[in-house]
């Protein structure tokens, strides 16, 4: 786990430098860019679990490949690339009220400083407070279904 989670900091570090690169500035102050980075870190820690957990349900290397795919469809199905008034109407709901979502309009509103900038209808506080709540329900879900696979499987 802290492996991989080391592994996704990485990534997330990667990735925002070359945001940086490619011209992105953070209108936030450097405590809100800190934070913004932080959540990605711990919003990625939960999505480990969830990796886990496939990968110690799958009964193969492959099969756990395979089975890592019906998580696909999650960030299309969030605010990560549109608004989500612009999906259809049966879609909006589960873009709205999704971790990915959450998460990506946290980091949006402590990048932008102002979360009017991102088209977000709530305050940068409302968005930064629900974004860990949902990585904490992630792991409280996922952490002891993963325990017992692994004790399962030993």
């Amino acid at each position: 786990m802290l492996g991989d989670t080391f592994t996704v900091v990485l990534v997330i570090a990667a990735t925002a430098a070359m945001g940086f690169v490619v011209g992105f500035t953070v209108r936030g102050t450097l405590v809100q860019a800190l934070l913004a980075f932080g959540l990605c870190a711990v919003c990625g820690f939960a999505v480990v679990w969830i990796f886990v957990c496939i990968g110690l349900a799958a009964g193969s290397v492959q099969a756990a490949q395979g089975m890592s795919m019906i998580t696909w469809p999650l960030p299309f199905i969030s605010s990560a690339f549109v608004q989500p008034q612009t999906l259809p109407s049966w879609m909006r709901p589960i873009a709205e009220h999704q971790p990915i979502s959450v998460m990506c309009n946290a980091v949006r509103s402590l990048a932008l400083e102002d979360p009017r900038l991102a088209g977000l209808g709530h305050t940068t506080t409302y968005w930064a407070i629900l974004s860990p709540i949902w990585a904490a329900g992630i792991v409280a879900v996922f952490a002891p279904i993963v325990a017992a696979l692994y004790h399962r499987s030993s």
